[in-house]
């Protein structure tokens, strides 16, 4: 006879907004302020618009602090950089708003967001962290609007390395991360106390690791695959059930006896 334990977590749902919406993309290049004849570089353009720059211009390019304001059909749009220029780029400590309400207030470089900053989509989820070219990549916090939340490592704007991911139910996880996916060693902790330290891959139990049940104090060890232990009178499932770790888990066989003594 078998018993099954069996414990679900809060999917990760990242769905990250890297980068904002653009609407009519095409590439990036110097745009001129028809006016005053300043240049100024634009990482972020749409067809059809136009810039005006209302800051200083040495050598015919934008240069320290002003304002870079889009136009589109001869109106100003939303999109607006508030900050520090060099030679026409965005250099320094500057706000930069998209279209689409998306908002960066930060360090830029070379007209990228680098160095420590904070991002705030339109859907109200945050970013606050290091930067590298356009990209979260270092240390940084992750809040989504529903509640979850991940601090930790970045890398080319994926979850890398250590960090740990509180969720809206009040599970836990803190330990490794690869690919913005629970990679690596790592203890997971549910809401109800129970907690398991081992291995992960893709965001499953898998290899040697161990489950204590809150209830009874009890220790589960050994080495688990996708999710699933099987032991000789009980299997142990994590965020699956027990039928499905039975069609993607063999069982261990029952253990040799001991050869009889001959009298």
């Amino acid at each position: 006879m078998s018993s099954s334990s069996w414990f679900r977590w809060w999917p990760l749902g990242l769905c990250l907004l890297v980068l904002p919406a653009l609407g009519q993309a095409t590439q990036p290049g110097w745009f001129t302020d028809a006016k005053t004849g300043c240049k100024v570089w634009n990482a972020f353009p749409v067809s059809n618009e136009q810039v005006t720059w209302s800051g200083e211009c040495i050598g015919g390019y934008a240069e320290g602090k002003g304002v870079m304001q889009w136009i589109l059909a001869g109106k100003p749009t939303r999109k607006k950089y508030d900050g520090e220029m060099k030679k026409g780029h965005f250099d320094g400590k500057g706000t930069l708003i998209f279209t689409n309400g998306d908002t960066y207030e930060g360090q830029f470089r070379d007209s990228e967001r680098n160095g420590q900053g904070k991002m705030t989509w339109y859907n109200r989820n945050t970013y606050d962290g290091e930067w590298k070219n356009g990209l979260m990549d270092g240390r940084g916090t992750y809040k989504w609007l529903g509640g979850n939340i991940y601090a930790g490592s970045w890398v080319k704007g994926k979850q890398e390395g250590r960090g740990k991911f509180t969720f809206l139910n009040g599970n836990s996880y803190e330990g490794e991360f690869k690919d913005s996916m629970i990679n690596g060693r790592g203890r997971y902790r549910w809401s109800n106390g129970d907690v398991y330290d081992g291995s992960w891959e893709n965001e499953e139990p898998n290899g040697i690791g161990t489950l204590k049940i809150y209830n009874t104090d009890e220790l589960v060890t050994g080495n688990w695959v996708k999710g699933c232990l099987v032991q000789e009178d009980r299997m142990v499932a994590l965020n699956k059930s027990e039928m499905e770790c039975r069609l993607g888990v063999k069982p261990l066989p029952p253990p040799t006896p001991p050869p009889k003594k001959r009298i």
